[in-house]
């Protein structure tokens, strides 16, 4: 078992009274708890004031930003380690936040422990981004955290156009069913012969309205072009790297 500190981060306000720790104060905590020979500390994440605490407090709370305080906190330590307990991915981009925590575990010696979560205050967001007020955040945490798997380690190529082929043949074949069916259901409605309408009889070219043969060859004919249309987006994404795709996203 592992015991950790937390750091008041991003506590001001909220757990504790305005004003509470300086800079200096978080300093000195990260030092003792390594000299007291605890394993880790770990910080919260807020990128704006919550409206209770604007209410409560006439001064603002000092919310300290988690990455760059572990940066400072970590050069005057050795073995100590960091967490963020945790960082709000709704409000970061996954490709910049990969980036930096990478970095700082560099720095560090491999000291950083990455923890992630939805936030608990939707205003946040809202405040921040009111384009994306309406956005759910489970989603994007979900989204985030794929995305950050994908640009903390190589994709094989091979992997990546499986992926697109999965996504545009599943497409690709749903659709081939459901107008398969549509068309069995529909041809029950059209005209076999030359006048009037029939329940039975010869369709076109002597072929029947449910001649399986036709309906065979047809969906195979449309599956191959499925195939061969989705290979090509899945050759291109093979020569794309990961996290240029995702800047554009």
């Amino acid at each position: 078992m592992k015991f950790g500190v937390g750091l008041p981060t991003c506590t001001t306000g909220m757990m504790y009274p305005v004003p509470f720790a300086t800079p200096q104060d978080i300093v000195r905590v990260a030092i003792e708890c390594e000299q007291l020979g605890y394993y880790e500390v770990a910080g919260n994440d807020h990128i704006n004031t919550q409206r209770y605490v604007r209410e409560t407090f006439a001064d603002p709370p000092d919310f300290f930003e988690p990455l760059i305080t572990y940066a400072y906190c970590a050069a005057r330590t050795s073995t100590l380690h960091f967490v963020t307990g945790v960082i709000v991915l709704p409000m970061r981009h996954p490709v910049l936040l990969a980036k930096q925590v990478a970095t700082l575990d560099q720095f560090s010696g491999g000291r950083i422990i990455l923890g992630v979560g939805v936030g608990a205050y939707r205003e946040e967001l809202e405040s921040a981004y009111p384009e994306m007020s309406s956005a759910p955040r489970a989603g994007l945490v979900r989204e985030g955290i794929e995305a950050l798997v994908v640009v903390g380690r190589p994709f094989p190529p091979g992997e990546i156009a499986r992926l697109v082929l999965r996504e545009t043949l599943t497409l690709a074949f749903a659709g081939l069913a459901v107008g398969a069916f549509a068309a069995f259901a529909l041809t029950r409605f059209l005209p076999t012969g030359p006048i009037g309408w029939s329940g039975s009889g010869i369709f076109l070219y002597g072929v029947s309205r449910t001649d399986a043969l036709t309906y065979a060859c047809a969906s195979a004919l449309l599956a191959s072009v499925a195939v061969a249309v989705s290979w090509i987006p899945a050759r291109r994404a093979m020569r794309v790297d990961p996290v240029i795709a995702l800047r554009h996203e």
